[in-house]
Formats: C-alpha cells, structure tokens, sequence
C-alpha cells in the first residue's frame, strides 16, 4: 500500500483503537511523510501484540518508517512483536513518537534493523512523550546523519528501559550515541 501523506497501510485518528494480534503483519508499506507502516493521532490507541510485525515499511520524508506516534497517541508492543527492516528518511526508522505520545515496548518484543536517514535508527522520541521498555531489546538499528543509533531521546521526553532489557549492536554513522543519545532536556533512566 502507499499514501502520499502519512500512514502508507493504517492511519489511526481521534479516539480510534487498533489491535494487531495473532502474529499479523503490516508489511511493505510506503508513506510520504511520517509512520511508513501505520500512524497515530489524537488519542487513539493501538495494541500490537501475539508475536505480530511491523516490518519493511517507508516512510520518505517523515518520521518513522515502521509507525509514528503523535499527539496523546498511546502504542504498546508486546508478547513477542517486532518492528524491524524499516526506513526512514527524517528520524526515527522504526518508531517516531512525538508530543504526549506514549510508547511501550515490553514482554521480550524488539526494535531491530531499522534505518533512519537522520537520528534515532531505531526509536526516536520527542517533545513531552515517554517511552517506556520492558524486558525487549532495540539492536541492530542504523541513524545515517545524526545521533542516536539505537534511541534519540529529545525536547523534553524520557524513556525508561527495566528489567534486564537491552540496547546493544545499534550505529550512529555520523556522530555520537551509538546506542542512545540525549539533547534538549531529555531524561532516560536505565533499571535492572
């Protein structure tokens, strides 16, 4: 599927729910702007869990290639899902949050092999929006120009990584942070 604006296989708006279960896939989708697999607004709520993927999808200009995040916008990933192999040409390959979005990332789920043209390979959070992750992992995530190979974490936003979660094996080509890098008042804090 391709959007020429944002979502390129599922936009969410306003007070919408999405649940992606049973190992389903949104897979192979193109967006011009932001959330190349599925996006989120408003305060709608999505639910990716029962070993599901996010994988293979673009999003050209915006952020996150896999799915974006905005606004009061709440996302878990759980039981076993992934988001991996996606591209972004702004930041954020695997997941863009941004605003009071929140994200979390929990029961042994990933955020792996993703590519951002800018920072944030594999997560990029933004602005008021926490991201918190729980016994997963962001590995193997690539940001070409800025930093934050695995994690960006900006403006104001905080992520929480607990219980023996793992950032590891992530790149940053072209400045610091491989795993994780912190600008603008941001707050990460790091539990066993």
């Amino acid at each position: 599927n391709t959007a020429g604006g944002s979502g390129g296989g599922v936009y969410v708006f306003g007070y919408a729910r999405l649940l992606v279960a049973g190992a389903s896939s949104i897979s192979n989708n193109k967006a011009a702007w932001s959330g190349g697999g599925l996006v989120t607004e408003g305060n709608a709520i999505i639910t990716i869990t029962g070993g599901s993927v996010v994988q293979g999808n673009t999003a050209r200009i915006g952020g996150g290639g896999g799915l974006a995040a905005l606004g009061n916008a709440s996302v878990t990933i759980t039981g076993n899902s992934k988001v991996q192999a996606n591209t972004a040409g702004g930041s954020g390959g695997g997941v863009y949050v941004f605003g009071y979005a929140r994200l979390a990332v929990a029961g042994a789920s990933s955020i792996s092999n993703n590519k951002a043209a800018l920072g944030g390979g594999g997560l990029h959070i933004q602005g008021n929006s926490t991201v918190t992750i729980t016994t997963s992992v962001v590995n193997g995530n690539t940001a070409m120009k800025f930093c934050g190979g695995g994690v960006c974490v900006a403006d104001g936003a905080h992520l929480n990584i607990t219980n023996a979660s793992n950032v590891h094996g992530n790149i940053a080509r072209a400045s610091g942070g491989g795993g994780i890098c912190m600008a603008q008042d941001a707050t990460v804090a790091i539990m066993h």
